[in-house]
C-alpha cells in the first residue's frame, strides 16, 4: 500500500459487517489514527471518527487483519500481524498529515501503547480507551494453553455497553488461537512502558466490565511521559466510544489534540 486512498480501494467492503468497514474523513493537517479493540471493528471508533472530523480533525480508522467480517478470519493471524498493520497504517497516515495522534480502544490501546514505545517520531500525542496490561480473568488467561479448551472462545458475555439504545459490530466469539496473540502484545506492552514520552490522555470507564479499571492508573505510572492525564468515564461500559459517554470521550480526545497540535 502506498497510500490511505489505496489502502480504502483495496477493501472488499461486502466482506465487512454492518458499519465495520475502515473510514477516513479528510479535514486537515492534523490527523487521528483510530484504532478498534480486539474482536471488534471499526465500527467501534465510527462516533468518534464523525465527531474528530467535525471539530477539524482529519479521522482514519483501518481494518486491523482479521477483524470486522467474520470471526473465522481471525484464526490465521498474530500480534505480530496486528502490529505491523497499525504501523503501516500510522506511516500512511504520516503522508496525509502534517501532525499525527493515535487513539486505540481495548486492544487498539495497546497496539497504541507499542507504537508510542518503538517509533515516538511518528505521532504528537497518544490517547488510550479502557485499555491496558491486566485482564483480571484468569479463566480467560487459562485458555491460551489448556488442553481441555474449545478452539473457539465464546464473548465476554452481554454487550459491554450500558446504552441499551446501542450496539457494536464485534464478533460473539473468536479463535482460541487468537487469545495468546492477544496476551502475548499485553506483556510486550508492560516491558516498554518505561519508554513512552509522549503525551498521553488515558480515558476509563469506572465500570469497565472487562478490562479493570485500575489498569488506568497502572498505566499512568508507568508511562515514562511527563505530560499525562486521566479522565474517568462514569456513565459507560468497555465500549465507551459507543455508549453514554461517547460525547465525553469525542470532546476529550478532540481537546487533547487541538491543546497540543
Amino acid at each position: 500500500m502506498r497510500s490511505v486512498n489505496e489502502y480504502l480501494a483495496s477493501v472488499e467492503r461486502d466482506r465487512f459487517m454492518p458499519g465495520a468497514e475502515p473510514f477516513y474523513h479528510r479535514a486537515g493537517e492534523v490527523g487521528c489514527l483510530l484504532l478498534h479493540g480486539w474482536a471488534g471493528s471499526c465500527h467501534t471508533m465510527s462516533y468518534l471518527g464523525q465527531q474528530l472530523h467535525a471539530a477539524g480533525i482529519t479521522a482514519y480508522c483501518p481494518s486491523l487483519p482479521g477483524h470486522g467480517t467474520r470471526f473465522e478470519d481471525m484464526a490465521g493471524t498474530t500480534a505480530r500481524d496486528w502490529v505491523g498493520a497499525a504501523l503501516t497504517h500510522l506511516r500512511l497516515l504520516n503522508q496525509e498529515c502534517a501532525l499525527t495522534y493515535v487513539v486505540g480502544t481495548s486492544m487498539g490501546a495497546n497496539l497504541t501503547l507499542y507504537l508510542a514505545a518503538t517509533e515516538p517520531a511518528l505521532m504528537r500525542g497518544i490517547v488510550t480507551i479502557n485499555g491496558g496490561i491486566r485482564t483480571g480473568r484468569p479463566e480467560f488467561v487459562r485458555l491460551a494453553f489448556a488442553e481441555d479448551a474449545s478452539d473457539t472462545v465464546p464473548s465476554f458475555g452481554p454487550p459491554a455497553l450500558k446504552d441499551p439504545a446501542a450496539h457494536e459490530a464485534v464478533y460473539d466469539r473468536r479463535p482460541r488461537s487468537s487469545v495468546a496473540q492477544l496476551l502475548a502484545l499485553k506483556k510486550a506492552v508492560e516491558e516498554i512502558l518505561f519508554l513512552i514520552t509522549a503525551p498521553i490522555l488515558i480515558l476509563q470507564s469506572t465500570g469497565d466490565s472487562i478490562t479493570p479499571p485500575d489498569n488506568a492508573e497502572t498505566l499512568y505510572r508507568m508511562v515514562g511521559s511527563s505530560d499525562k492525564q486521566i479522565v474517568w468515564l462514569h456513565n459507560s461500559d468497555h465500549c465507551a466510544p459507543l455508549d453514554y459517554d461517547k460525547d465525553i470521550v469525542a470532546n476529550a480526545v478532540a481537546r487533547f489534540i487541538k491543546e497540543r497540535a
